[in-house]
């Protein structure tokens, strides 16, 4: 596992959904901002997956969301890849997209994850 606080917003990226696809919950929440994982933790708990062909675009700045008026800087990732498991007793196997919202309250601080979603 890496060093999160050395990592750039891109890289934080990347090694949450590799721990998501090692069914590593702890550390994939590890790479999320606290306000997210207190609203996430428990749900996506219940989710069991693999995830291969990741691949991750973007990094542009995004402009605030809703909760993290803070941040003073916010970028906008899309991760694709292709997930087989389950959510919820539901089977996927198909090719996901989600839209990565990862933000820094100041330049000093380390990027961590503020939201993950189907949509921008």
């Amino acid at each position: 596992m890496p060093d999160l606080d050395r990592l750039t917003a891109r890289e934080l990226v990347q090694t949450y959904f590799e721990r998501v696809g090692l069914n590593d919950w702890h550390n994939a929440m590890r790479c999320c901002a606290p306000e997210y994982r207190a609203r996430n933790e428990s749900a996506i708990r219940e989710t069991v997956v693999l995830l291969s062909d990741l691949e991750i675009s973007g990094g542009q700045p995004a402009p605030p969301l809703p909760g993290y008026s803070d941040y003073a800087d916010i970028r906008l990732f899309v991760a694709e890849y292709v997930m087989v498991g389950w959510i919820h007793t539901m089977p996927i196997n198909a090719r996901q997209t989600r839209f990565v919202y990862v933000g820094r309250r100041n330049p000093s601080d380390p990027w961590r994850i503020v939201g993950v979603g189907s949509a921008p």
